[in-house]
């Protein structure tokens, strides 16, 4: 069982306990909070009922004095943060209105106002917390992770994490970042329009564990300068130091579009062995940088293995000189992926002969197709496996030729003439996976290329 099945069933088990204990709330000792001001509302300690609601989220929070399920429940409204709140206990923070969570209407601001420099949003250092259908925005900091930082948390679930900005070259994060020894899961998020050095959206860091699913990260902005440093919308960080800690984060099902960096990938970076992404679109990502400075979509900088991307759509990601959408220094993985029209290039690699760790990037049932200017780049350090593209590849039981999409300009599912049908490689742990639609993985004994199963008349389309 892969890492990320086993953590899934913790996961499950968790979260099945902490349903039973949201059904049970009336056993709970929950507390309740309103915006300063509100209308007939009396704050009075412990903030047990809507009458007597707290109007400080972390007084709320601190009123609470034993972990027995309790939830925080925060009524609709603009709380303009003085300084940053501290999850210390095993509590939910959900946002409520008229009997459901709100959480565009429910907003936790970090007050920042174009200030040079105010305070984060949040820290959440507790395993069992939950952060429930809130806003999180205009946090500000000189460090990392300006909306949030986790160091430990259970669930982060519909919830806007926008316009955060962590200050400084060298830190990262703005929307959100997550410390080892994370496990948790963030889900059915928006990460929008953060910034920060490096992870402009999301920053997972040295050997953190957990999940990222179901999520929209988009328009954030990377703006550190230099290699390796990036990640306009997503940075998996392993580490920079022998052994090379793995961040065995998963990211999956999730859009990741329209984000930039100034140095090296404009939708995702997956920096020493960082991580799994798998299921995603990486579309429409800008790395504004030429030179040394590569990888629009992804970027991989020595991943020895552990930094894979597998059923994603890399497509129509740009930057500003004629390099790659995809770029593996070093090392790195892909398996059943389409990089196609992508504006600069498809996938490139360069040796690092001096390195100790430099590795051999590999790609796997991998359709390149269709990238301006190349397709390939500076391949002598990539091996391809059962690949389809235009151009002959380095490696075995490649395909040259077109894969026959449904329809080029957008539509890269496979027609019943494609070459890439039944002509990919099994590999490990396929029999239970998903293509990028959702559909299994494996329909006719053998998979195809690319992230799309190619579906012939009759077939049962199993969604995800």
């Amino acid at each position: 069982m892969s890492i990320a099945a086993m953590f899934e069933r913790v996961m499950n088990r968790a979260l099945l306990g902490l349903g039973l204990l949201w059904a049970s709330a009336a056993c709970a000792t929950n507390v309740f909070v309103v915006p300063e001001g509100t209308h007939a509302v009396q704050p009075e300690w412990v903030y047990t009922n809507w009458a007597t609601a707290a109007t400080n989220i972390q007084e709320a929070h601190d009123a609470i004095d034993i972990n027995d399920g309790n939830i925080i429940f925060i009524t609709n409204g603009l709380y303009r943060l003085t300084n940053q709140l501290m999850i210390t206990k095993g509590v939910v923070l959900r946002s409520w209105k008229d009997g459901a969570t709100a959480p565009a209407e429910t907003i936790l601001d970090g007050n920042n106002d174009g200030k040079a420099l105010s305070n984060r949003v949040m820290v959440v250092s507790n395993a069992a917390a939950v952060l429930d259908g809130l806003t999180i925005q205009n946090g500000a900091g000189a460090d990392f992770g300006a909306g949030i930082t986790i160091y430990k948390c259970l669930l982060v679930t519909n919830c806007i994490i926008q316009n955060n900005i962590s200050m400084g070259i060298g830190y990262g994060g703005g929307g959100i970042q997550v410390w080892t020894p994370w496990l948790g899961k963030i889900t059915h998020c928006l990460v929008s329009s953060n910034s920060a050095g490096r992870g402009g959206g999301l920053l997972v860091y040295n050997g953190s564990t957990g999940i990222i699913e179901h999520c929209t990260i988009i328009s954030n902005y990377a703006s550190h300068p230099n290699n390796p440093n990036g990640g306009g919308g997503l940075n998996m960080y392993g580490s920079g130091t022998a052994p090379f800690p793995t961040t065995t984060v998963t990211a999956r099902w999730c859009t990741i579009a329209y984000n930039t960096a100034k140095a090296c990938g404009g939708g995702v970076d997956m920096y020493f062995n960082g991580g799994v992404v798998e299921n995603c679109m990486i579309v429409s990502n800008y790395q504004t940088t030429s030179g040394i400075r590569r990888g629009s979509g992804v970027y991989f900088y020595f991943g020895t293995g552990q930094g894979i991307v597998r059923n994603c759509l890399i497509a129509g990601n740009s930057n500003a000189g004629n390099c790659d959408a995809v770029h593996m220094w070093a090392g790195g993985r892909m398996e059943n992926c389409t990089v196609v029209n992508n504006r600069n290039g498809g996938i490139g690699g360069l040796p690092v002969p001096t390195y100790s760790a430099a590795g051999t990037g590999v790609v796997v049932n991998t359709i390149i197709y269709s990238n301006a200017v190349y397709n390939l780049i500076y391949t002598n350090q990539v091996e391809f496996t059962n690949c389809c593209a235009p151009d002959e590849l380095l490696g075995a039981d490649n395909i040259t030729g077109y894969p026959a999409f449904a329809d080029p300009a957008g539509d890269f599912r496979l027609t019943s003439d494609s070459p890439c049908i039944n002509k990919g490689l099994n590999l490990e742990g396929m029999d239970g996976a998903r293509d990028l639609p959702g559909n299994r993985r494996i329909l006719e004994r053998v998979v195809d290329i690319g992230a799309y199963e190619f579906l012939r008349r009759g077939m049962v389309v199993i969604g995800r």
